[in-house]
Formats: C-alpha cells, sequence, structure tokens
C-alpha cells in the first residue's frame, strides 16, 4: 500500500486526513493511523506457506477462449513467489469495483466472489491456513485502496475506502486475540 498511497491522495485527498477527528467521545483515527496500527500487527502474521502468483489477478488479466474452453493469464510482469492472498485479495476486489450496476449482472459478479472466496477458503483449509481470514481482510483493505486510484465517481470511492477502514478496524479490534479465529466479515465482499 505504501508505493500506491500517494496516488491514491492524489486522486482523493480527502482520504488523506479525516473529516472529523471525534464524534463524541469517540477519537476518529486518520486513514494512515490506522495503516500503520495494521503494519505492526501484521509483522506477527505471516504466510504459512508461498507460491507462484499472478500478481495483478484481476478479472481483466483473465482471458477464457470459449472455442478451446481454455482460461489464459496476461499481464504477468508481477509474477512472483509470494502469500496466495495476494492474487485472491485482487481478484475479489476486481469483482467488486467493477463497474457493473444492472441488478442481474451485479448478482453475478457477487456470486463469482463469493464462490471465489469459498474456493480460497476451501484451499486454505485443506492447507492447515489458520490465519486465512485476517491475512485476507488487510489484502482486501490493501486491495479496495490503492483501486480508489483509478476510481474517479467520487461515491463510488467513497464505498471502497469505507470498506478498507472497515476491514482495517476489524482487524486492528482483534489484536490479542488468535489470529486463527479471527472471521472476516463477508459482506464486505460484495456490492
Amino acid at each position: 500500500m505504501d508505493a500506491r498511497i500517494e496516488d491514491v491522495y492524489t486522486v482523493h485527498p480527502e482520504f488523506k486526513s479525516a473529516r472529523m477527528e471525534r464524534l463524541g467521545n469517540l477519537k476518529i483515527p486518520k486513514f494512515q493511523e490506522l495503516v500503520e496500527e495494521a503494519k505492526d500487527l501484521e509483522a506477527g502474521l505471516q504466510a504459512p506457506f508461498s507460491v507462484r502468483i499472478h500478481g495483478d489477478f484481476n478479472m481483466d488479466n483473465l482471458m477464457y477462449d470459449p472455442v478451446d474452453k481454455k482460461l489464459h493469464y496476461i499481464d504477468l510482469y508481477r509474477s512472483s513467489v509470494s502469500d496466495y492472498l495476494q492474487d485472491v485479495s485482487v481478484f475479489l476486489v476486481s469483482a467488486f469495483r467493477t463497474p457493473v450496476f444492472d441488478k442481474n449482472l451485479r448478482l453475478r459478479l457477487n456470486w463469482t466472489a463469493a464462490e471465489f472466496y469459498e474456493f480460497a477458503k476451501s484451499f486454505a483449509e485443506e492447507q492447515g491456513d489458520e490465519t486465512f481470514e485476517a491475512r485476507l481482510a488487510l489484502g482486501l483493505s490493501r486491495s479496495l485502496i490503492t483501486s480508489t486510484r483509478f476510481e474517479f465517481n467520487e461515491e463510488f470511492a467513497r464505498v471502497m475506502y469505507l470498506r478498507a477502514v472497515y476491514l482495517l478496524e476489524k482487524f486492528i479490534g482483534h489484536n490479542g486475540k488468535p489470529w486463527k479465529e479471527f472471521k472476516l466479515p463477508e459482506e464486505a465482499l460484495v456490492y
């Protein structure tokens, strides 16, 4: 996120500082404060294994050939060995941010996201990955906020920003409890 946050702030300077610092007795942290707190917690949360990832695994980088019934991956220049949840989070956010608002098509995108999430969660369980949901919350937050640099619809960018904040706050609020008990709020996956 550090490499892209200034681009986000260029497009959406209002994200850099909270519009209000207090709501009654509740202090509302600035976004960057949440990021720093999450970074400190993330340091103790390592992926149990690494795999070869695409690196930019969004829906635009998948091409399906219906004649040969083959799936082709494009734009592989970010491919590396890393945590598989980077690809999972990017794919889920790409379904979320696809600018389709027709009810039936949106239901289809939400179904795709839900199915992909269940597939990834099953894989995590098979591999004994007990921190899947906590790491995915961080990945989703990162992908949501960095995707806003491409979103000029202020209302929709704010929706993505607020979901990123929500996920960071859930993650930070779990501090002190075992990460294997963290539950990703699945409603954050669909629009």
